[in-house]
């Protein structure tokens, strides 16, 4: 079972992925049951997890490449009742208002919590606000929307070369991209 996918789940949130089926196997040959919600699904395997790791089990080796960590503090973040007021905002109570809180985020200098921007990506007007959310991300935020296959889009440029060696899903993700970052390369 890999640790690894079920902390990406947990902390992309179940809303915000899909599990791997080969993540399911391993999780339904461990014997718990898949066919609940994907919450519970988490939290019962991090459960098993951890039992095992006490057991003394010897744990799979990881393969693959970590990211890298951004390295940002958060200097520059807005103030906790900032915070709560773009709560309130996500939370559909005053979602109207957004893009004046985007404008004044960045009047002031200040950046997007990173906690907040699963529930901020989620919106189904992210396209028509993303100027304004793009250039109020900090690094750390940057770095958390590159580790989700539908957001890092939004925040790296694929290679230009995709366009005519890769295949469908590689070049419709630079056409997306040169939408978002470059409009007049995308119409040529």
């Amino acid at each position: 079972m890999s640790f690894t996918e079920l902390a990406r789940i947990a902390l992309l949130g179940t809303d915000n992925t899909v599990f791997p089926a080969d993540l399911l196997r391993q999780i339904q040959d461990k014997g718990l049951n898949v066919e609940k919600e994907p919450p519970l699904i988490v939290a019962e395997a991090a459960a098993l997890f951890s039992q095992i790791k006490k057991a003394g089990f010897l744990l799979e080796d990881f393969v693959g490449e970590l990211p890298q960590p951004s390295g940002e503090t958060e200097e520059n973040a807005c103030s906790l009742k900032s915070i709560r007021h773009l709560q309130l905002i996500l939370d559909g109570k005053f979602g109207a208002i957004l893009p004046e809180f985007l404008h004044h985020l960045l009047e002031n200098g200040k950046r997007l919590p990173t906690d907040l921007l699963p529930s901020l990506m989620a919106r189904d007007d992210l396209q028509e606000w993303w100027h304004l959310i793009g250039v109020s991300l900090s690094e750390t935020g940057k770095w958390l929307l590159g580790q989700h296959p539908k957001w890092k889009i939004r925040v790296e440029t694929p290679d230009e070369s995709l366009w005519q060696t890769g295949d469908k899903l590689q070049r419709l993700a630079l056409f997306q991209s040169w939408r978002l970052h470059e409009p007049a390369q995308a119409v040529e």
